[in-house]
This record gives structure tokens, C-alpha cells and sequence, in this order.
């Protein structure tokens, strides 16, 4: 819930030659103390923050205030809200400000560490944070015809045609699959999360929608097959699996995977999507 409190804060980056390296990752971590009631707010441009407390504190999480920003929209859409309209577009306008560039591509990097999921250092990216954004930017388009955002947009986009291991979010597992990962940096190592790559794909499929860019039409297919080729990895006999580490899935995760196979199933007509969705329920029911 977003409170009233507003908050203006710098989005700093992080100097890649002070960060530690990955053998003191595990260690660093731990030092990492967060609060076990985390609170959004937003800042005066309507931006929303997340407070972990702590020694994070306030920070700008990509995906979260990628998510408030499509809210932002949906809400404007709904009911004409202009205030809305304006702080989606502030949204877009401060990934396009925040954007590192990477040459071909750029990336929404991650200042903070992260120390629920395999503890990670910043700076890092998340294939969630890079189809999120382009749905933003999309969305600041389609309410301004601005070129800006279709521009910022595609340049994003290039961080899924970028090998993970070269600071991209992809990873091709065979010719005609590939894998969205949550926690991309070169080296880290894989975690292969279900729900987030079933996301971006969705995601993905929106930003393709309206632009028809056949190259991102590609990358769906690829993004697809890995799920038509690999699902079984994710299934463990009785329930679902979160990650291939075999990570169980907790009730809302398992749920989560219900209802994003149902929505790859109307997106695409694959009857393994439906297969899943259905088995998964089974799996509930007989909890």
C-alpha cells in the first residue's frame, strides 16, 4: 500500500570497481540487515520506493516501481485519473534518466544488495526489471507518441539479445531456447526462477503487441519453447518447483505458476500451458 509520505532521494549508482567480488558475496550478505516488514512510499514525483530499513533503508527497486507505474496506468485508463497519467509518465521518464547504458543495450541496474534469494551484490539486472520497463515506456508512448520512449524502449529491449554471461538477462539453453533470469551479473551464478520468466515472456508479448517488432517476436518463441522443452524440470511429482535449484515453491509462488499458465495458455493456444495449469491445481487440491 502506498502511504502519503513523500520522499525525494538521488538514484545513485554503484562504481563497479568498488564492488566486491563474488567469493565475498555469501559473507557480505550476511552483514545485510533488513526490516521483516517492508512499507513502499513514493516520492513528490509519485516514483515509488520501497523501505527495506535497516542498513538498505530507502531505495528504488525496479520491478516494484516498474509495477506502480502500470498501476499507474491501469488506474488512468479506468477512470480518466490525470494525476495518474502524469506520474506514469514521471515513471517512464526516470527509467529513461537512470537507464545504464551498455553500448547496445542499457540496463535498470540494481544499488542495493540483495539477501532473499542467493545473496547478490550490486550492481546486477533482472530480465523482470528490463520487459517491466518496456511495458512502462510503452505505455508513456502510447499516452504522449513521444519517439523517446519507443527509443529507450528498444534499447532496453537489447539486453535480452545480450548473453548473460556478457551482462545481458538471457540465457540460450539450446538453439531455439532461452531462459529470463531475475538475478543477471556475469558469473553469478544461474538461477533459472519460473515465475520471473514467465513474466517477462508475458510481458514481452505486450511490448510485441504493439509494436509487431518481429525481433522481440523471435525472442518470445525462444522464451516459450524453453517452458514447452523444460517444464517438466519444474515439476516435482506433487507440487512445483520455484527455481532448478529445487527450490519448492511456497503457496503463493505455486499459485502464481497457475495463473501465469493460464495466461501463456491464452496467449498462445499451447496445450502444454494448459496441461500444467491443470496438474498444478491437482496438486493443491490434494494439499
Amino acid at each position: 500500500m502506498i502511504t502519503s509520505l513523500t520522499v525525494t532521494l538521488v538514484f545513485s549508482s554503484v562504481d563497479s570497481g568498488k564492488v566486491q567480488i563474488y567469493g565475498a558475496s555469501k559473507e557480505t550478505c550476511k552483514k545485510v540487515i533488513v526490516s521483516p516488514e517492508h512499507r513502499s512510499l513514493v516520492d513528490s514525483n509519485g516514483i515509488l520506493m520501497m523501505d527495506y530499513g535497516g542498513n538498505i533503508g530507502i531505495v528504488y527497486n525496479p520491478v516494484m516501481m516498474e509495477d506502480q507505474a502500470i498501476k499507474y496506468y491501469d488506474l488512468y485508463s479506468a477512470t480518466g485519473n490525470i494525476t495518474a497519467k502524469r506520474y506514469l509518465i514521471n515513471s517512464a521518464d526516470f527509467l529513461i534518466d537512470h537507464a545504464s547504458e551498455k553500448g547496445n543495450y542499457s540496463l535498470w541496474e540494481y544499488s542495493f544488495p540483495w539477501p532473499y534469494y542467493r545473496c547478490l551484490n550490486p550492481p546486477y539486472a533482472s530480465a523482470l526489471a528490463q520487459a517491466q520497463g518496456m511495458v512502462v515506456l510503452m505505455y508513456a508512448h502510447k499516452l504522449t507518441n513521444d519517439s523517446k520512449y519507443i527509443q529507450a524502449a528498444n534499447k532496453s529491449f537489447g539486453a535480452f539479445l545480450t548473453d548473460y554471461n556478457n551482462g545481458g538477462v538471457s540465457v540460450r539453453i539450446d538453439h531455439h531456447s532461452l531462459i529470463f533470469e531475475e538475478l543477471a551479473k556475469p558469473a553469478y551464478h544461474r538461477t533459472d526462477i519460473l515465475n520471473v520468466h514467465m513474466f517477462a515472456t508475458i510481458a514481452l508479448q505486450k511490448y510485441y503487441d504493439y509494436t509487431h517488432n518481429p525481433v522481440v517476436g523471435r525472442v518470445i518463441a525462444k522464451g516459450i519453447n524453453y517452458l514447452k522443452n523444460y517444464m517438466d524440470c519444474y515439476d516435482t511429482g506433487d507440487w512445483s518447483y520455484f527455481d532448478h535449484f529445487h527450490t519448492y515453491s511456497t503457496n503463493n509462488y505455486h499459485f502464481m505458476h497457475i495463473g501465469l499458465l493460464k495466461t501463456l495458455h491464452n496467449m498462445t493456444s499451447e496445450p502444454l500451458f494448459d496441461h500444467y495449469a491443470k496438474k498444478f491445481t491437482i496438486y493443491a487440491l490434494k494439499k
